[in-house]
C-alpha cells in the first residue's frame, strides 16, 4: 500500500470512530508528513502528538560532547511519560505537555485537550505498552538519508558534515537495530519510498 492509498483508506475508516494509532518509520521515513495529512483528512477530531516531545533534556557542554550523544535511542525519550499522557488522553483527560526545541533543549509546556483520535508519530512508538493501531512508513535507506538532508541543512541549520556523520554514526545504526524490526509488530506497512516526502 503506498501513502495516498493509506491515506485515503484510513481517511475513511476512521470518521466518527474513536482510535489510538501510532506511526512507525526511520527517520526521513514520512512518519510526520503522514501523521499530519491523515489529521488533516479527518478534521477536528484528531490529535497529533509527536514522540519528539518527549525527549530527555540534555545539558552538553561542547559541541564534541552533543555530536557524541545518542539521539536515536529509546533511552533518549521519556517513555514512561508519554505513556502515561497518551493513557490520559485516550480518557478523555487533558495532559500538561513537554514541548521540544531541539538539541535537548524543551521550549516549555502546553495543555493539550483529548480527541477521539489520537495519533502519535515518533520513532519508537511501537514500543510503547498502550494498545493502538500500528502503521510502519516504509522508506529504503537511501530514500531516507536524502530527505534527511533536505530537513536538517535546510530547517535546522546543520552543515552536510555533521548530518552524514549523524546519520552513520548513530541514526542508521539505530534504525537496523530497533526500528525496522519493529515492522513485523505494524498492523498496516505504508511504502513512501517513491514520493519524496
Amino acid at each position: 500500500m503506498n501513502i495516498e492509498e493509506a491515506l485515503k483508506l484510513y481517511g475513511e475508516l476512521l470518521k466518527g470512530k474513536n482510535a489510538l494509532i501510532f506511526i512507525s518509520g526511520g527517520s526521513g521515513s514520512g512518519k510526520s508528513y503522514f501523521a499530519k495529512k491523515l489529521a488533516e483528512g479527518i478534521g477536528s477530531k484528531a490529535l497529533v502528538i509527536k514522540m519528539d516531545d518527549y525527549y530527555k533534556e540534555v545539558e552538553f557542554k561542547s559541541k564534541a560532547e552533543y555530536m557524541a550523544y545518542n539521539f536515536d535511542s529509546p533511552r533518549a525519550i521519556d517513555l514512561r511519560l508519554m505513556e502515561k499522557q497518551l493513557a490520559e488522553l485516550v480518557k478523555g483527560m487533558k495532559i500538561y505537555k513537554p514541548i521540544y526545541a531541539y538539541k535537548g533543549k524543551r521550549k516549555g509546556y502546553e495543555w493539550v485537550e483529548s480527541k477521539p483520535i489520537i495519533i502519535v508519530e515518533g520513532l519508537f512508538t511501537f514500543m510503547l505498552r498502550l494498545k493502538a493501531h500500528r502503521i510502519f512508513i516504509d522508506a529504503s535507506v537511501g530514500v531516507m538519508l536524502r530527505r534527511r538532508l533536505q530537513r536538517d541543512i535546510k530547517g535546522r541549520d546543520y552543515g552536510k558534515a555533521e548530518v552524514l556523520d549523524r546519520w552513520y554514526n548513530t541514526v542508521l545504526p539505530a534504525y537496523k537495530r530497533w526500528i525496522l524490526p519493529m515492522k513485523d509488530k505494524a498492523d498496516v506497512v505504508v511504502d513512501n519510498s517513491v514520493a519524496f516526502l
